[in-house]
């Protein structure tokens, strides 16, 4: 294997958690599901996931009149059938019919439409003889759309339609690859041939001639096998060539957007290929990268057609060879366990290709490969890099795979009883997502003990190095029987193990007196240095002091902060906010002389004084009706502009959510909902809030129903408006049974919400770590943990997580305490995750990219299309912008960055962008 000196595929964003391979449990029964269409045999061949994770599959059954018709099941995303779907999940729509006659119907394709509704294309004919190409629309509870073609369906007559061979445009126009014959001589001879639709099922007759395209490589026979779209809207194609008495080669092609041949590949559009003499190759699936370089992954006869291989070619926009892939471009992956017919072939969001092989004589059994970029297999996957795919004992012939929008793997097939007396629909869900990580202290977990008895964590930040710093609490007993609380830091590798450089072996032991200290918050400094917001109380008094504490990165105190280090703050601050320009920006509680209390925002100079510019005096309070009630939220927009949210209680008792935005200076900011409020009835706790990369806001806490305790979350677009079209009228509740008690949050770059959560008073009774996952659209994740989310317990008794954050590749640290029998330790555990790539949200991301990624010193960033970028901001995985710059010229510096993972928020003549990047 030569070396890779490029990757053909630019990172736009950054998800590198691949697939284990692990078979899904939480799906169907150990991960499988069978399903059968009556007394004949049915077999599987299509596979779509829609956005909200239900799984359509197409392929063929058997009816009593020994007909074959189209078959189509839904299955819920834990494999049940969805019975909103057909009749009890299932559909068997006659698209094809001849009285009296046989007839051979079977799905290839489906493609999902924006509006719910699907496309389903395959072939049909008479007595099991394909003849021709249908494609049919379907309402998305299964009824056939009638208002499609003519009732609901159109059909081309002697074109026979190939796996996956549906596609729509980015106009909404349908095109469907296959192969036509022409008959010379006796002798049929196949063409590349597409057609495509308008929306309505008409043929597009300013496409090629009267809505049809034909192709020829010449005298001999040649075979479509895949197609796809490009970036700039041309089309590519790929597949085999053969002429009698010679070996096979491989074909691409390239289209423009009206169907006429793209004279700048190759001159004339058409490109033959081979391995070398003696060689025998097709292309099975083809597909390009933003620069519109062409991938074709192939299978490779060599030495005389006697060896096997997966291969990929690389092609230059203009159909040349792209020598710097592999040197030549052209790279083998030989194939050496009799696995070698490919009948499906998808690439993951790294760039990574599942490939589905099947034994080629009987195809019985069948093998999933993941090959890297460089067609190494992908050790990571797997038992070296394949797994064995089965959907219960028996012949197991799977026909297809896809990736869902959560990163797991779905296949699907026809599985066949030992005995011969069933051959149903099989589907099978395979996924590492929400497992512990092993790779993490050994066993995915970790406890640390600190120099005295009972040692409490509290909080923990992920920093951009996959570091993790955790505080909280170490409490002893004096001889009186006095009990104190001081503070302890720990510092941790990516791993687990304790950095040792960081204090004394990985641990600080802060020690200030003989007081009681409870841990607010911290944040990390862009310079590394740590900023603790706690209070104490010294014994036997009850009355607090709020301080600031500030450490260096190796975790000494910093003397030349405050006084040694410390800065006591008024009024009771809950909450420090990332600093920001070197300023700390506080959220908490005003006790008032009338005995009530209001909200309140202070803001401090650097160098701890309040900070006159800002608010009145430094203050702004905030309120509505009566007294603040609980928690309240402070989140910085990229602009600087700020969010508060708290709850209150109207004059009839009823808790409202209440929103404010303010500008940078504190005053407010009335263009946002009504002069500048926003209030929702909501009985319940603001908990925390966040700023999607849309700009968007989210306010999540508790709500009660009146029989229990619900996590609640709120979105408004931008300018406060509640967003309809999340959750109910803009609200979602998810139910949290005895674990209600909401101690972190934190929103993935997917917008997707991971909640730790415990019971009430979770001491007194034996419970776990408990984290579950709120989709973007409101409603519980099933995939995580299924509906109950993923408990994690260190010893037997108390466990309660109280912190959580994501490491660059996205695997989450989850945070607390648990108890050894005898005293508290901290806890860490590490858990799997999969995530959606940012630029799923983007629909002009396609038009940007950022290289080299991972970069080492100049980032660049490439527009495509006209588009303009008119600035851009820079944040660390903290969540805090390190850069920002207006400039045209689109080169950043990163020498200084330290290593990690970064995001870049553009604003463009499109809209906002958002990309991730690696600086090594």
């Amino acid at each position: 294997m030569k070396n890779i000196i490029y990757l053909f595929t630019l990172l736009s964003s950054i998800n590198v958690l691949s697939q284990s391979g692990e078979i899904d449990t939480s799906f169907g029964i150990n991960g499988k599901v069978t399903t059968g269409f009556g007394a004949g045999y049915s077999n599987a061949n299509a596979v779509a996931v829609q956005l909200d994770g239900k799984i359509i599959v197409g392929g063929t059954c058997q009816t009593s009149e020994g007909s074959n018709h189209f078959a189509l099941a839904r299955y819920n995303t834990d494999g049940t059938l969805d019975d909103t779907f057909g009749v009890n999940g299932k559909i068997v729509p006659r698209v094809f019919e001849v009285p009296y006659q046989l007839v051979y119907n079977v799905v290839s394709s489906i493609v999902l439409l924006d509006n719910g509704k699907f496309l389903v294309a395959g072939a049909y004919g008479i007595d099991y003889n394909p003849s021709g190409t249908v494609i049919a629309r379907f309402n998305n509870d299964g009824t056939i759309d009638y208002t499609f073609g003519t009732d609901g369906k159109v059909y081309s007559e002697g074109v026979i339609p190939f796996k996956d061979s549906l596609k729509i445009q980015a106009d909404g126009k349908i095109i469907i690859g296959s192969t036509s014959y022409v008959n010379i001589n006796n002798v049929a001879y196949g063409r590349f041939q597409f057609d495509r639709y308008n929306q309505e099922g008409i043929l597009d007759t300013v496409f090629g001639t009267n809505g049809k395209v034909i192709t020829s490589f010449g005298t001999g026979s040649s075979t479509l096998s895949s197609f796809t779209y490009m970036a700039d809207g041309k089309f590519v194609a790929t597949g085999g060539y053969s002429v009698i008495n010679q070996s096979n080669s491989l074909i691409t092609s390239k289209y423009n957007n009206d169907g006429s041949l793209d004279t700048s590949f190759d001159t004339d559009g058409k490109v033959i290929t081979t391995f070398g003499t003696g060689s025998s190759c097709y292309g099975v699936y083809i597909t390009s990268n933003l620069n519109g370089k062409i991938i074709v992954a192939a299978t490779v006869f060599t030495s005389n057609t006697t060896v096997l291989n997966f291969g990929l070619i690389q092609y230059n926009p203009n159909g040349s060879l792209d020598t710097t892939f592999d040197g030549d471009g052209k790279a083998l992956s030989i194939i050496d366990d009799g696995f070698y017919g490919i009948k499906s072939v998808t690439k993951d969001e790294n760039g990574k290709y599942l490939v589905n092989f099947t034994d080629g004589n009987l195809n019985f059994y069948s093998v999933i490969r993941k090959y890297n970029t460089d067609i190494s297999l992908d050790s990571t996957f797997g038992t070296n890099g394949k797994i064995q795919a089965s959907f219960d004992s028996g012949l197991n012939i799977a026909q297809n795979a896809t990736i869902t929008t959560d990163s797991k793997i779905v296949i699907v097939g026809n599985f066949v009883s030992n005995d011969y007396t069933s051959n149903n629909f099989g589907v099978a869900k395979y996924s590492s997502n929400g497992t512990l990580d092993t790779t993490f202290d050994t066993d995915g977990k970790l406890t640390t003990k600190f120099e005295y008895s009972s040692d409490e964590l509290k909080k923990i930040i992920v920093l951009p190095d996959n570091k993790i710093i955790a505080i909280g609490t170490s409490r002893y007993r004096q001889l009186n029987n006095a009990g104190f609380s001081n503070i302890v830091l720990s510092k941790y590798k990516s791993n687990g193990s304790l950095d040792v450089p960081f204090g004394n072996s990985g641990k600080v032991y802060s020690v200030f007196g003989e007081n009681v200290y409870t841990i607010l918050n911290f944040v990390v400094q862009t310079d590394g240095k740590i900023l603790v917001n706690a209070y104490y109380s010294v014994f036997p008094s009850s009355q607090f002091v709020f301080e600031l504490i500030r450490y260096n990165a190796n975790g000494s105190l910093d003397v030349t902060f405050g006084n040694n280090g410390k800065i006591v703050t008024t009024p009771i601050l809950l909450s420090l906010v990332n600093p920001t320009n070197g300023k700390f920006l506080f959220n908490g509680i005003n006790n008032l002389p009338s005995g009530e209390n209001e909200y309140t925002l202070i803001q401090y100079n650097t160098n701890g004084t309040i900070d006159n510019s800002f608010g009145s005096n430094g203050t702004v309070a905030y309120n509505v009706g009566n007294s603040p009630f609980g928690y309240s939220s402070v989140v910085l927009q990229p602009d600087g502009k700020i969010i508060a949210s708290g709850s209150y209680s109207n004059l009839s008792g009823q808790l409202n959510y209440l929103t404010i935005r303010y500008n940078s200076n504190g005053t407010i900011d009335s263009t946002f909902g009504t002069n500048g409020t926003i209030i929702t009835p909501t009985q319940g706790n603001v908990n925390s809030s966040f700023v999607q990369s849309d700009e968007k806001i989210i306010v999540c806490g508790s709500s009660s129903n009146g029989s229990g305790i619900n996590f609640s979350s709120i979105k408004y677009d931008s300018n406060g408006t509640i967003d309809s079209s999340y959750g109910i009228n803009g609200i979602a509740s998810i139910s949290l049974d005895q674990y209600y008690q909401i101690n972190s949050v934190y929103l993935q770059p997917d917008n997707k919400i991971l909640v730790a959560l415990s019971q009430y008073n979770p001491q007194q009774n034996a419970n776990e770590f408990k984290v579950k996952r709120i989709n973007a659209d409101g409603s519980i994740d099933t995939d995580f943990g299924v509906d109950n989310g993923i408990t994690t317990s260190f010893y037997n008794g108390y466990n309660e997580a109280f912190s959580i954050g994501l490491q660059s590749d996205n695997k989450i640290i989850v945070a607390g305490t648990t108890n050894n029998s005898i005293n508290n330790d901290f806890a860490i555990t590490r858990l799997t995750n999969s995530l959606l790539s940012v630029d799923n949200f983007n629909e002009n991301s396609l038009n940007l990219i950022l290289y080299p990624n991972p970069v080492t010193n100049i980032l660049n960033i490439k527009t495509l299309n006209e588009l303009v970028i008119n600035e851009y901001s820079i944040y660390n995985m903290l969540g805090q912008m390190i850069y920002k710059s207006a400039d045209k010229n689109l080169k950043i510096n990163t020498t200084n960055f330290t290593n990690g993972i970064y995001s870049i928020k553009m604003k463009t003549s499109s809209g906002f962008i958002n990309k991730k990047f690696i600086k090594e």
